[in-house]
């Protein structure tokens, strides 16, 4: 098993490094998210259980998007510019894309429509769960966190109130050495958004993966042209799975 599992990571890194994905492992731990003070979709403060996953290092980049989907037009042309202007659809089109480049099982049934959901036991690369992202922003653990992703101030590791974005990896990364999980632009998640989700997710607090079904998809991280509140990492967004907007980009990732 140990040796199946070795020659699995070594293909999963030589594929990577071929396609230029930078993937950083996030071990399984416990943290706390939420806040008991709000009354809005942060209450109430609650622990959650994450399973070891990888998320990758930068934002999808131009040229890693480029060289699999096609080149596009680009609010700002660039290779080591993030991808913005994508929906939902279009990143886990782009995972699905990427898995079967790579010889992996992809994660999405692009067939059920709207009702798709995201086989988390596949091999293949998705977007991450929100609890996976505010785990992998805030470092790993709680004592870590910062009210941004490595910093307390968002100027150290992130692009905001800002006209454009900037291409990935020019701030200071986080303690698992991740860049621009604040700002620059906002990151797609797999979940549906729900405004009263955490209320249930502190019944089921291991490996949430969102709510059954809503008209949204979770955005997190703030984005160039967010403000410090939008920026930190306890902070949830949301948009519909079809819109494409210019601050809007993503980030993939994959079970361990």
């Amino acid at each position: 098993m140990k040796t199946k599992k070795l020659i699995f990571l070594l293909v999963f890194v030589s594929f990577s490094l071929l396609w230029g994905v930078q993937m950083v492992k996030v071990r399984g731990n416990s943290y706390t998210r939420g806040d008991n003070a709000q009354t809005d979709d942060l209450f109430p403060e609650h622990k959650v259980k994450v399973n070891s996953f990888y998320i990758s290092k930068y934002e999808v980049t131009q040229k890693l998007w480029n060289s699999l989907m096609g080149r596009r037009d680009w609010p700002v042309d660039g290779d080591d510019y993030p991808v913005s202007n994508v929906s939902w659809w279009d990143a886990v089109l782009f995972c699905n894309k990427l898995s079967e480049k790579e010889g992996l099982t992809p994660c999405y049934d692009l067939q059920k429509g709207e009702m798709i959901k995201c086989n988390y036991d596949a091999s293949g690369y998705r977007l991450p769960s929100e609890a996976e992202w505010e785990l992998a922003a805030i470092g790993g653990n709680d004592k870590n966190r910062n009210e941004y992703s490595g910093s307390l101030i968002a100027d150290n590791v992130g692009w905001i109130i800002d006209t454009l974005p900037h291409p990935v990896g020019q701030k200071s990364p986080n303690s698992l050495g991740i860049y621009d999980m604040t700002g620059n632009v906002n990151e797609w998640c797999n979940d549906w958004y729900d405004l009263t989700y955490y209320r249930l997710a502190k019944l089921m607090p291991n490996n949430p993966k969102g709510a059954n079904y809503s008209n949204y998809r979770v955005i997190r991280g703030g984005g160039f042209t967010s403000g410090k509140k939008e920026a930190g990492v306890a902070f949830r967004n949301y948009a519909r799975p079809s819109r494409r907007k210019s601050n809007v980009g993503f980030r993939i990732a994959k079970s361990y």
